[in-house]
């Protein structure tokens, strides 16, 4: 007997043509991004995490994760163009399955939602650089784009292949939570978004986060677990967050005296000239690298450990103000958050001479395409004269579509809102853990909160649009 053929639903083939646009749009987007930062904008950090890999001695300084990752992707192309492709492949896959879910029409707001997210100046100058925060902001868009595709197997009684979604979505958390120690904020969220969007039947929105928060802190100890098992030479990253502390806490009090003078002869250990006095704190309280050009020995010890936690139980007044003052820097309210990110230099933080001996060392050629200095020049441009590299327009963004769209959590389009609060939990990590003022801290923050605006606006200002065309249409027929 042969098989009937299957049916086909009216509509279906025309539909499926529909999809296709969107999808030849997210591969034209890679490609332009690629050609725009090709081969991947290296500052001391990538330089530093590259040599780890290749030497095959991991510390803790930098995610040793994405150290892992990076060593085998150098054994298939050397230097940061496959790390590059990673992180960018990642955020437009992401990207393209956020813009699919949330059903933005017409095809063409899809096009201008997706390439608006990702090449927008202030979210793509920061992909374009190798560094922890974009391939950060790669997985967490992948994992929300990823969660309703997993809901669709679900629904379909695909039991197969939505266990091995839940599995492929808890490694994407996993290793978000290891690439950055804040990054439990956005986890938390992300958790929340699918344990909402997964159940079987949605609990409410205090349940799901809730139950996203304990997932959260679950990957966190998996993540802390994979990190420790992948360093060889452990760095212990809190000495850095401590010596800013106190570094704030003596500008505040505008002395050291806080400080034993014991605990400051410890302190300097065996570093000529390496005394901690208020003239290097406050030269070094920018961050690490000038910290070290002031001199200061900042190794760690239980000397410094004992120092930060006096500094912030003695003192939580002078403590609460630097931590508020550097939040505020970092929103991009006072000081130079945009930092050297914003520059888009094939090699930034460098010398001219050093900078040619790290190309030798990277095996290749550093130098700007024209289209690669224009777009470093119109970068360079935005954040001088604009407000679109302050951080703080994106919080006050996020929040306000966090307020609009929790209305719809109920109606099954919660998407923008949990993708928006992810990067407001997200930002709220920096009031207590940043180490030092620098925009690519709030690179989640900047996409979550333009992402999910763009979800919101576009289907918005096509639907008045089209009430405005058709308001003309019947004005113009009627007699």
């Amino acid at each position: 007997m042969r098989a009937s053929p299957p049916i086909e639903r009216p509509g279906a083939e025309p539909r499926r043509r529909h999809d296709l646009a969107p999808r030849w749009a997210a591969l034209a987007g890679v490609g332009l991004n690629l050609l725009l930062v090709y081969p991947g904008m290296m500052m001391w950090d990538s330089i530093d995490q590259l040599l780890q890999a290749r030497a095959g001695k991991l510390n803790d300084w930098h995610p040793p994760v994405m150290g892992f990752i990076w060593r085998w992707l150098d054994e298939v192309a050397a230097g940061p163009f496959p790390m590059l492709a990673l992180q960018l492949c990642l955020g437009w896959a992401g990207a393209w399955l956020v813009v699919r879910a949330a059903g933005t029409r017409p095809t063409a707001g899809r096009i201008a939602v997706l390439w608006s997210a990702l090449l927008f100046p202030p979210v793509a100058c920061v992909m374009g650089f190798i560094v922890k925060d974009a391939l950060l902001a790669g997985v967490l868009l992948f994992a929300f784009g990823f969660v309703p595709v997993v809901r669709t197997w679900r629904d379909g009684g695909a039991r197969g292949r939505f266990t091995a979604g839940v599995a492929v979505l808890g490694g994407c958390l996993v290793l978000a939570a290891a690439l950055r120690y804040n990054a439990i904020g956005a986890v938390w969220i992300t958790s929340a978004f699918a344990i909402h969007s997964l159940a079987a039947r949605p609990p409410r929105l205090v349940r799901s986060l809730g139950l996203g928060l304990v997932a959260a802190v679950g990957c966190a100890g998996l993540a802390t677990r994979m990190n420790a098992l992948l360093t060889d030479v452990p760095e212990h990253p809190w000495k850095s967050v401590a010596a800013y502390d106190i570094a704030g806490v003596a500008r505040g009090l505008g002395s050291v005296d806080f400080i034993a003078a014991d605990d400051r002869v410890a302190l300097a250990g065996d570093t000529p000239g390496g005394e901690w006095t208020l003239e290097r704190l406050q030269k070094g309280r920018r961050d690490w690298n000038h910290m070290l050009a002031a001199g200061l020995n900042v190794q760690p010890s239980p000397t410094l450990k004992r120092v930060w936690r006096q500094a912030i139980r003695r003192h939580p007044g002078a403590y609460l103000a630097h931590r508020l003052e550097s939040f505020a820097a970092n929103l991009g309210f006072s000081g130079d958050a945009a930092s050297q990110c914003v520059r888009l230099e094939p090699l930034t933080g460098f010398g001219d001479r050093d900078a040619a001996g790290v190309a030798t060392l990277l095996r290749h050629d550093y130098k700007l395409t024209a289209l690669q200095r224009g777009l470093r020049d119109t970068t360079v441009w935005l954040a001088r004269r604009t407000c679109l590299f302050w951080p703080g327009l994106y919080l006050a963004l996020g929040a306000g579509i966090a307020l609009w769209s929790v209305r719809d959590v109920t109606r099954g389009a919660a998407l923008p809102f949990f993708l928006a609060v992810s990067g407001l939990a997200q930002e709220a990590t920096l009031v207590f853990l940043a180490p030092a003022v620098n925009y690519r801290y709030s690179h989640w923050l900047v996409i979550s909160a333009w992402l999910s605006f763009l979800l919101v606006a576009v289907p918005a200002g096509g639907a008045a649009v089209a009430r405005w065309r058709n308001a003309r249409s019947t004005a113009g027929t009627t007699p």
